[in-house]
C-alpha cells in the first residue's frame, strides 16, 4: 500500500477536473454502501476506494527511482 505522504503528493498533483472526479467517485461509493440494501458492503467500498486512490499516478517530482 502507498504510504500517506506519497498519496498526499499524488492527490496534490491532480488537476481540478481529476480531483472533482475522484471526489464524485468517492461519494458514489459511500452512497452505494449507505443505500445499497447490503449489496455493496463497507469492505467492498474500502477495497474499491483503495484501488481508486492507488491508481493515481505517482507525480514525477516524487519518483524515488531517479
Amino acid at each position: 500500500m502507498v504510504d500517506l505522504e506519497d498519496m498526499r503528493n499524488r492527490i496534490k498533483s491532480l488537476n481540478e477536473s481529476d480531483a472533482k472526479s475522484l471526489a464524485m467517485l468517492t461519494y458514489a461509493n459511500l452512497q452505494m454502501v449507505k443505500t445499497g440494501n447490503g449489496r455493496f458492503t463497507s469492505e467492498e467500498c474500502v477495497d474499491q476506494l483503495l484501488k481508486l486512490f492507488t491508481s493515481i499516478p505517482e507525480h514525477p517530482e516524487t519518483n524515488r527511482d531517479d
